[in-house]
């Protein structure tokens, strides 16, 4: 490989294009042999006398073989013989030579393959006709005589042209007597060499007669026009010795085919290497001769076949076929393609596939520019066939390759192929990108800017500068990036230099310096180890200690006032590498200057021994250092010492003098820098004492008290309810300075309760007593006689029992005073109402009710719960129709209730009532709710709707008057409604509600009865006093229905409770 001057390029080119112009002119072969188009000969074999027999087949070889061409005229001097080809076949003679005037037909079949007789006479030859390839004068290990009649048609005899394709083959056993082709004729084969043949003519038998010689090829014809006599050969024709001349040519340089007396035709056809074959020239024959061309297929490799055309029928054997060596006929050289294999941004390496020429061609590769300037060049010395590599080219350039094939026949191809060699890197750089996980580190990432080729080396060196010492290096990083830990415990400036190689070419890119805090560097703690008002003492830790670390805290003068500060920071800076260490906050708050100094005065009793008491001076103060505050007094008291001090700041006093005074005190308080001074004047007064008493009645409580002892004039009481709940705070009913009485209103009868009244006194504790009281009784005619519906004369109606102040309904009564009869009872107190009835099943997961009425529906809906003032005004309000209510099983086992237990007792706020079996109960708990005003109430709003339904004859006639609808009963501890006939509902609310734990009053408003579409409703107003955090309510609700069989009932329920959103 080597580069070429531009003077010796375009010599050789010149020379080259000249080459190009003569070998690449390509002449079209042509075919030196003789062919001509293959025929069907009619070939009669004749047997002697008694070598066949009429309709069998021969015994021995025949006496003669005569192959005839259709349509052909032969003579014989006096007569002449033809075949037409035209079925059924007749051999015909003639009395002229020249095929005129019939003698005699000889029909034949040449399909049978057996004999027929010549002649009608006693002793015939036998005659056997066939169709196909005519007589060959290649007749293995036996001698005969062969010579050729010409056609009358043919006028000389010419071996060298294709008509002799027709003359008659005729093959005769030599020294026989036999048929001249005519049964009346005979003729004497006598004997032959290889360039003649001896025969007798006679046409009435063998003995007598001229004979005469015939020579090789055409002598002088006589009237039986018979040329190239011979004996025939038995020895092997050669294979042909095939010579591949020239593209597409070959020539058949074979001696023994140059026959000296006959003209042998034979089939040509190819074999390749594959086992495929074909005809050379399909329906021709060729005249063998000892040297023949024939057009070869090119790019092919294979045999070269000669098939002779003819049969042996002496011997009935075919002839064989003649194959020459497997030879390759190239095609003309060609370069088929360059293949690239590798293209660097300076190298190149890639194949080429050569096809056709004759074997050893030359081949020049070149190299060139865009410009067509030769670059490199070889002419396959350094390169090895068909594979190149061109190193050490200008980087990233197009390269034209051009390979020219040149073979020894002066042919000549050339393929070019242009290609761009790969982009060299045009830059490199690098970045820093320092990171804290999963260690203190540096990602160093190389960036290439260009195509390059192949990976990228890359050379690193990490110098740590304030020690000076190499840390990292490498010069063979194959990675985009490399990740270095940060080490170093103190500040330090690493110097990063790289460079990258990619395909020989280095890039320097400009070092890179990064600053590293350390891995220790920075205030870790401190220590504050005292603190005044205006200075402190402060201990700063540090792992690492260097000369060139400073230590700065911002933000703080020279002195300290007066509780400065909050926060203060504080950081090191390393002079080295100019580097500040992250911020230390740390609180640092100096104390404040003393201030409210107080004395305070108190009287108090002993806990230990209540017969006995103390004076306490107590000396308080805010500000200056903590524990550091020292007290000191003078008093005119006259326990007291003169300038004594105490830094408890408590002066105590047994079983002073009461009463006595008025006493000066004058203290001081000292911190450090701050002092303060002030004086009290106090007086001792006797311990106070009070006396309580109470009374009740039904619904109120008055409590009186009386005391002694206290500050004159200075004395507070305050009335507070005691709720049994400890959650709930104490509701405080009076409060007042100066006050002996506290009447409490909004009670409940029969109920106990529990108050508190406190005394409170400057410089004394609080006296506190309790108070145990009950509310009064409502007698019975007032709770269970009903004055305003029913009989007034005695207890429940009649129809049940007053106990505990409420009625205890027969089980075919119900409501407040058993005035309303439960539909389908009996009415007459006994226990047998209830026809419709019912089945309570406590489904934990679904409450479930079973009911025999159809048509059973009511609505109860709470609908508002709203804060109103003294003047019934709105305060807030808050609307419950859109809450999620939540409805629970309250029991999760089936209960089994007793026929004789018709009434279910329930105690709520100290109150016992009864309700019926299958009963809707439920309570109302309102927790958290903060009045704006003590004056303001709570009204919770309960929606009441029941259908309105007629049942027909069904009804309750009792009531069709509707005297029984829209009936509200209020008594003493109840309020009752009554919606609906048919199908109604009953509302029994009690007239009492737990506020903070405490039974207290409520009352009820009901709202007028609103009819819409089939629906009557009304609405229930619950009014509820102020309390301080939590109101529970225990109203109930039954649905009475008048059964379609005459029976009746309560719509029973589940037990249910009903939780309201707060």
């Amino acid at each position: 490989m080597f580069y070429k001057n531009n003077a010796i390029a375009v010599a050789v080119l010149f020379l080259m294009f000249i080459l190009s112009i003569i070998s690449n002119h390509r002449v079209a072969a042509q075919e030196t042999v003789l062919s001509t188009q293959t025929k069907d000969f009619v070939t009669m074999i004749i047997y002697a006398n008694t070598d066949c027999s009429l309709g069998g087949l021969p015994t021995q070889p025949p006496l003669k073989v005569v192959s005839f061409s259709f349509n052909t005229c032969y003579s014989y001097g006096t007569f002449s013989v033809q075949i037409q080809n035209i079925q059924p076949y007749f051999y015909t003679t003639y009395d002229q030579i020249n095929c005129g005037g019939a003698i005699d037909n000889i029909a034949f079949d040449q399909s049978t393959g057996k004999c027929i007789k010549s002649d009608a006479s006693a002793t015939p030859y036998w005659l056997v006709f066939k169709i196909g390839q005519p007589q060959t004068p290649y007749i293995l290990s036996s001698s005969y005589l062969y010579y050729q009649r010409v056609p009358t048609t043919v006028l000389t005899c010419n071996m060298a042209v294709t008509t002799n394709y027709d003359y008659q083959r005729v093959v005769a056993k030599p020294s026989s007597c036999m048929m001249n082709d005519y049964p009346t004729r005979t003729m004497l084969t006598n004997t032959g060499t290889v360039s003649r043949v001896t025969l007798t003519h006679n046409p009435t038998g063998c003995t007598g007669g001229t004979s005469s010689n015939y020579g090789s090829f055409c002598a002088a014809l006589d009237s039986s026009r018979i040329a190239n006599g011979m004996v025939t050969f038995s020895s092997p024709l050669p294979d042909p010795s095939v010579n591949v001349v020239t593209f597409g040519r070959i020539s058949i340089l074979e001696p023994a085919y140059g026959l000296t007396n006959v003209a042998l035709y034979a089939h040509a056809s190819w074999q390749a290497a594959n086992g495929t074959s074909w005809d050379h020239k399909p329906g021709y024959v060729f005249m063998l001769d000892n040297n023949m061309y024939f057009n070869a297929p090119m790019n092919f490799t294979g045999h070269f076949i000669l098939t002779i055309d003819g049969y042996n029928y002496i011997q009935d054997k075919n002839i064989t076929t003649l194959v020459s060596s497997e030879f390759y006929s190239p095609d003309y050289p060609k370069i088929q393609s360059i293949n690239i294999i590798d293209v660097t941004t300076k190298r190149i390496e890639f194949s080429y596939d050569p096809t056709g020429g004759f074997p050893n061609p030359l081949f020049d590769i070149e190299l060139l520019d865009d410009q067509g300037t030769i670059l490199m060049f070889d002419t396959g010395s350094n390169c090895p066939p068909v594979y190149c590599v061109f190193d050490m080219l200008p980087k990233g350039i197009n390269v034209t390759i051009k390979v020219e094939m040149t073979d020894i026949a002066g042919f000549v191809d050339t393929l070019s192929v242009t290609v761009n060699l790969v982009d060299p890197i045009s830059a490199f750089n690098f970045t820093l990108t320092p990171q804290s996980s999963p260690y203190p580190s540096v990602n160093i990432s190389f960036q290439y800017t260009g195509t390059g080729f192949g990976g990228c080396t890359t050379c690193l060196s990490i110098i740590d500068t304030r020690t000076n010492t190499q840390q990292f290096t490498s010069s063979s990083l194959s990675t985009s990036s490399y990740l270095f830990g940060l080490l170093s415990p103190s500040p330090t400036i690493y110097n990063f230099t790289a460079n990258g190689t990619n395909d020989e070419l280095t890039l320097y890119p400009p070092s890179q310096l990064y600053t590293f805090i350390g891995l220790n560097f920075g205030i870790k703690n401190v220590t504050i180890q005292s603190i005044e008002i205006t200075s402190a003492s402060v201990l700063f830790g540090v792992n690492d200690i260097n000369p060139t670390f400073s230590l700065i805290i911002t933000d703080l003068d020279s002195t300290i006032s007066v509780q400065s500060s909050n926060t203060l920071d504080a950081l090191l800076r390393d002079t080295f590498t100019n580097v500040e260490s992250s911020l230390f906050y740390f609180n640092m708050t100096t104390y404040p200057l003393l201030s409210d100094f107080t004395i305070t005065v108190s009287q108090k009793i002993n806990s230990s021994d209540p017969n006995s008491n103390y004076l306490e001076i107590r000396f308080d103060s805010i500000g200056g250092a903590p524990n550091a505050t020292n007290y000191g007094y003078t008093s005119d008291y006259p326990k007291i010492l003169k300038g004594n001090y105490s830094e408890l700041g408590v002066f105590t006093d047994a079983n002073p003098i009461l009463p006595s005074g008025p006493y000066s005190i004058t203290g001081q308080a000292n911190n450090t820098q701050s002092i303060l001074t002030t004086t009290t004047i106090f007086s001792l007064y006797n311990f106070p004492l009070i006396n309580v008493t109470g009374s009740t009645e039904f619904e109120t409580a008055l409590i009186e008290w009386n005391s002694t002892g206290g500050v004159p004039g200075n004395i507070t009481y305050q009335v507070s309810s005691i709720p049994s709940d400890t959650r709930n705070s104490p509701y405080v009913w009076c409060s007042g300075m100066n006050i002996n009485s506290c009447l409490i209103t909004g009670l409940v009868s029969q109920t106990n309760y529990s108050f508190e009244i406190q005394m409170l006194s400057p410089i004394f504790d609080p006296v506190v007593l309790n108070i145990d009281l009950q509310t009064k009784k409502y007698p019975y005619n007032v709770t269970c006689v009903d004055y305003n519906n029913g009989n007034s004369q005695v207890d429940c109606n009649g129809h049940g029992q007053c106990i505990d102040s409420t009625c205890l309904c027969d089980d075919s009564r119900t409501g407040i005073y058993c005035e309303i009869v439960i539909p389908g009872g009996n009415g007459n107190g006994t226990n047998g109402g209830g026809g419709g009835g019912s089945t309570i099943d406590p489904n934990p997961g679904i409450p479930e009710i079973i009911i025999t009425n159809d048509n059973s529906y009511y609505k109860f809906v709470i609908s508002q719960i709203r804060e109103v003032d003294i003047d019934d005004q709105i305060i807030k309000l808050i609307d419950l129709t859109s809450f999620n209510w939540t409805l629970s099983n309250q029991s999760n086992q089936a209960t089994s209730i007793s026929p004789s237990i018709v009434k279910i007792p329930i105690t709520f706020a100290s109150q016992t009532f009864y309700i019926d079996i299958g009963l809707l109960k439920y309570t109302i708990d309102i927790d958290g709710w903060e009045f704006n005003s003590r004056l303001n109430t709570l009204q919770l709003v309960t929606n009441v709707s029941q259908p309105i339904i007629d049942y027909g004859e069904c009804s309750d006639k009792e009531n069709d008057d509707g005297s029984f609808n829209n009936i509200i009963n209020n008594a003493t501890e109840f309020t009752s409604f009554y919606l609906g006939k048919d199908s109604a509902v009953l509302g029994k609310l009690i007239n009492r509600a737990l506020l903070d734990d405490i039974p207290r009053k409520i009352s009820y408003r009901v709202e007028q009865i609103q009819v819409t579409g089939e629906e009557e409703q009304l609405s229930v107003i619950t009014l509820v006093p102020n309390f301080n955090s939590r109101a529970t309510l225990d109203p109930d609700m039954q649905l009475l229905i008048a059964s379609s069989d005459g029976g009746g009932g309560v719509f029973t329920f589940t037990a249910t409770t009903i939780n309201t959103p707060n």
